[in-house]
């Protein structure tokens, strides 16, 4: 698997990309597929709105955007992920930290370009159900850390 992250239209932050490489490998091959190139971008608000906008047609904030390239059994794509609303939704929640608040944004990624939807009630409800799944299964995987 090829796994790169970039950084756009914001200041590089520290992550552990081998914990989300590992992370992303894990889920596409327990959906049953192979891992490819998978390229993820960390940026702005700013950023995420306009890609929202011109290729999704949606005018809202979100926390992440992904465009598969999935052929057959390899999972490929890129998703784009925006700092401001991982951040906002870690304090926001309360739940989680940031480093696990981008666990579960980058989990959401994965299904995505494997070929999970999150437009109706029942597909968000399924999408959070299995976010949280992973979750518990990767914190296992990673020694409690995410």
């Amino acid at each position: 698997m090829i796994f790169r992250v970039h950084f756009d239209d914001i200041e590089k932050i520290k992550i552990n990309k081998k914990s989300l490489s590992e992370i992303s490998r894990r889920v596409i091959e327990k959906e049953g597929f192979r891992p490819g190139n998978i390229s993820v971008i960390i940026t702005s608000d700013r950023i995420l709105e306009n890609i929202n906008k011109r290729f999704l047609g949606k005018e809202n904030l979100t926390d992440i955007v992904a465009f598969k390239d999935t052929a057959k059994e390899t999972v490929n794509g890129e998703i784009y992920i925006s700092y401001d609303r991982v951040k906002f939704n870690s304090i926001r929640y309360c739940k989680r930290n940031f480093k696990q608040e981008l666990y579960r944004v980058i989990i959401h990624g994965i299904l995505h370009l494997i070929g999970y939807n999150d437009s109706t009630v029942q597909e968000r409800k399924q999408m959070i159900q299995m976010e949280n799944s992973y979750l518990n299964e990767l914190n296992l995987l990673i020694g409690g850390t995410a």
